[in-house]
């Protein structure tokens, strides 16, 4: 296979930046823009290296050869084909005159990270409440080469966020300010991914809550999102209607309990439904109404989607990968049924043996899933979220059509879930199938609804019962296609002792289904907020437990006539 010319100039660019060898960078790119062999270098390849010589020239101080680089590539380039290099190069020029200005805070023992995997496997420890470590951390993120990762580099935002929040709380204003304004402008300008867009909003309203906190910016957080009311889920909002579906005298204890943990723990939207009626639906003020990224809760649909095409006849579960894959055979993988995928029993690499082994990842996430290979014995259970990506050529294949439109059909619209929510895709049109899936709480209820109800809603069984009967009630196990499953009887009292069926996505996006009480909790959450305590996964059975009290199980369902779930 050919090399790829710019990826060579890139890798060999970044081989001596990492390192902090700017110098050796400098010679590397100046060397491969003067070779001509195997011929004239050309003009996307001569724009290419002038702008990492044009950094490399940065970082060593050298203006003058930098502003070279910049002559050339406008003699390069004209017109709309400038636009970009031209916006890199100010994207390079902010970055730098933030180092210079506050650079003396990041003088001495910074250690270099080597990957852009380990910065962001790094930001968590960014969030030390040692303010010196944070800051030291967070330089180190900023002394690593931009390259060409754009002006909303989300590396990059994620260390200036941090440094705002350290020297807003050292008292350092004037520094938090100026930080800040740099934050704006990197994430100002126009991309194309919705993810990188999405992940820079996030970083933008962390940020927010701490500028308000620290008296720089007066504008007023937003107005708490209020739903226009859903004849499907109608509000038990009166003490009768409250009785009538089995909520006990001391339920407001217990339903004020669970929104408090949700509320001091980062949520942005929290709803419990219980028999088909909304008993709590709350919103922060960060919230807008939009759909929300659940995460690797997105695994759960997928395995929905999954059922559907296996009650249709179009999936068997039980045959190999290879089947279906002509390209994914070979030793161990010969073996690994689509079943295996489900349940992640496939033997594949677990999500932090495949970031460690340092496997490379493009934005192609079907190309990513098709170089799995099986690392331990098929049925050892091990989480890989690839392997599921794995499961979208081989529903595309049998469906005949992108996974997310089948999806759209089948699950969403007969749901009444709106077209802005759902599975996303990458820039090469796969379904993101492992992590990419957005919704509204009451839209994520409503798929929750929909599996207590053993796949019927209003009349019509839109997933098949006989899977949700075997996955979801009768399963043993802890974890069954793509849905984890587990007693509850060691945190519920023992009169409500009962299983619950669950997705579970980062950040807590969760939506909890509990067939013996028939509710659903669902807990959505944009992003990871510094400012919060992050415990709602541990302190979450002590709140069932207390809604469990409140719930008189007893009784028998009062779900209205014509209910979506009858």
């Amino acid at each position: 296979m050919k090399a790829d010319p710019f990826q060579a100039l890139q890798d060999g660019f970044i081989k001596f930046a990492y390192g902090s060898d700017w110098a050796g960078a400098e010679r590397f790119v100046r060397s491969a823009l003067r070779s001509r062999r195997p011929g004239k270098p050309t003009r996307r390849f001569r724009t290419l290296g002038n702008l990492l010589l044009y950094e490399a020239c940065l970082a060593q101080g050298k203006r003058i050869d930098a502003a070279r680089a910049k002559r050339e590539i406008e003699r390069t380039e004209s017109g709309d084909s400038l636009a970009e290099p031209r916006r890199q190069m100010q994207t390079l020029d902010l970055v730098y005159s933030l180092k210079r200005r506050f650079g003396p805070n990041a003088r001495d023992g910074f250690e270099k990270f080597v990957s852009k995997d380990r910065e962001l496997s790094n930001f968590m420890e960014l969030l030390s409440p040692n303010a010196a470590v944070v800051r030291k951390r967070a330089w180190t993120m900023l002394n690593t080469p931009i390259g060409l990762s754009g002006p909303g580099s989300v590396t990059y935002l994620m260390a200036l966020t941090a440094l705002v929040r350290v020297e807003g709380l050292a008292g350092r204003l004037s520094a938090a300010s100026s930080l800040a304004s740099a934050v704006r402008k990197l994430a100002a300008a126009p991309i194309s991914d919705s993810e990188t867009r999405y992940r820079r909003e996030c970083l933008l309203e962390d940020m927010d809550h701490w500028l308000r906190r620290f008296g720089l910016s007066h504008a007023p957080p937003g107005r708490s999102f209020r739903p226009a009311e859903d004849s499907m889920f109608p509000a038990a909002d009166t003490r009768a209607k409250r009785e009538e579906i089995g909520l006990s005298s001391n339920a407001d204890g217990a339903l004020g309990t669970y929104l408090s943990l949700c509320q001091r723990t980062g949520a942005d939207a929290c709803l419990i439904l219980l028999r088909g009626h909304l008993v709590t639906e709350w919103y922060s003020d960060r919230y807008s109404g939009q759909p929300i990224n659940i995460y690797s809760s997105t695994k759960s649909i997928t395995g929905l989607v999954a059922a559907i095409a296996e009650g249709d006849g179009k999936l068997n579960s039980d045959e190999k990968v290879a089947k279906y894959l002509k390209d994914w055979r070979g030793g161990m993988r010969d073996e690994v049924t689509v079943q295996d995928l489900l349940d992640m029993t496939a033997g594949l690499p677990d999500d932090s043996e495949l970031y460690s082994r340092g496997i490379p990842l493009t934005a192609d996430l079907d190309r990513n899933a098709l170089g799995l290979k099986p690392i331990h014995d098929r049925g050892d259970w091990a989480y890989c979220s690839y392997g599921v990506q794995l499961l979208d050529p081989i529903l595309e294949q049998v469906l005949g059509k992108p996974v997310h439109e089948f999806a759209r059909k089948r699950l969403f619209g007969p749901l009444g879930i709106g077209r802005d929510s759902g599975f996303d895709t990458d820039p090469f049109g796969n379904t993101d199938l492992f992590t990419g899936a957005k919704f509204r709480a009451r839209e994520l209820a409503r798929i929750g609804a929909v599996v207590l109800a053993k796949g019927k809603w209003q009349g019509t069984q839109v997933i098949p019962e006989d899977w949700i009967q075997t996955v979801a009630y009768d399963s043993s196990g802890a974890y069954s296609d793509l849905f984890y499953l587990d007693d509850y009887s060691r945190k519920l009292p023992k009169k409500y002792r009962t299983h619950w069926i669950g997705m579970r996505g980062a950040y807590s996006n969760n939506c909890t289904i509990f067939p013996d009480l028939e509710m659903v909790i669902v807990r959505l959450q944009k992003n990871f907020w510094s400012w919060t305590e992050q415990d709602y996964d541990l302190k979450e059975p002590a709140a069932i437990a207390a809604l469990a009290r409140a719930i008189e199980a007893e009784k028998p369902s009062a779900l209205p006539q014509g209910h979506g779930l009858k």
